[in-house]
């Protein structure tokens, strides 16, 4: 892509053709009113301090870069979207989201007969990570 190579040049390695592609992928998977014009045309409707600005744009993308690159590559759309609202409301970090979807975690959601509990024990794997881990013994890994 010669626009990368122009890109990255003047603004750096953030403008590579990967990133690009997946910036035009992410563009392409939302819907046009999820997708907010700038902050600057944000501010004449009464965004005026950063504050609100930055939960602006906060509240239009609630999750990380790395995450939404991650969800791009599910389908179907039902999924993507089922991961993005489990990782929004669970508070998962980006490792997160990806050991839910490779451990097909709407698979077995929508296939569980209690959905409540199969959704519950998400939270609880999620407090459990989020936790300190606790040593009751030497650490038997061996470092080299």
């Amino acid at each position: 892509m010669e626009e990368a190579v122009d890109l990255g040049a003047r603004f750096g390695p953030v403008f590579s053709a990967t990133n690009l592609r997946q910036m035009r992928a992410f563009h392409l998977a939302r819907p046009p009113e999820r997708i907010q014009q700038t902050l600057s045309a944000e501010s004449s409707r009464g965004h005026n301090d950063p504050a609100s600005r930055v939960s602006a744009l906060a509240e239009a993308f609630p999750l990380p870069w790395s995450s939404d690159v991650r969800l791009l590559r599910v389908s179907p759309v039902a999924a993507r979207a089922f991961y993005e609202r489990e990782a929004i409301h669970g508070g998962w970090s980006a490792r997160q989201l990806r050991r839910q979807i490779y451990s097909q975690f709407y698979e077995r959601a929508a296939l569980s007969h209690d959905k409540v509990n199969v959704l519950k024990g998400a939270q609880d794997a999620r407090s459990q990570l989020t936790s300190p881990p606790c040593h009751s013994g030497p650490l038997r890994a061996r470092i080299t």
